[in-house]
């Protein structure tokens, strides 16, 4: 049996917004003995277990938040169309007509005009 108990509200769930705001002022060595009121009546309500429809119901109120913009499943369906899609046609490059062989040292020593002997 598990002694210790933390419990975590989600701020997006307008019932787990009321139980945080009701117990809030509630001090804190009090809070255990208001959660132990509180499953007592809900076992006074139950006495035979927990209804587990009623709690789903509890607990859904939250999921809003978690949903993607779009679904899941759009999402792969549209980059799978991307992959599909024929990629554009990239520009091939113009060959260079042969001409004259040119000598790139030659050039450098013309444009400085480094065989000038001045």
């Amino acid at each position: 049996m598990k002694q210790d108990l933390h419990i975590r509200f989600n701020p997006r769930n307008r019932r787990h917004q009321q139980v945080s705001a009701y117990l809030e002022p509630v001090k804190a060595k009090y809070r255990t003995a208001l959660i132990v009121a509180a499953v007592e009546e809900y076992m006074r309500l139950h006495p035979y277990g927990a209804d587990y429809r009623e709690l789903e119901e509890i607990r859904k109120g939250s999921y809003h938040s978690f949903q993607p913009k779009s679904p899941i499943r759009e999402n792969l369906q549209k980059k799978e169309r991307l992959r599909e899609a024929p990629a554009p046609a990239e520009p091939v490059a113009q060959p260079v007509p042969p001409g004259p062989s040119s000598d790139t040292l030659d050039q450098v020593i013309d444009l400085y005009a480094l065989d000038d002997e001045e």
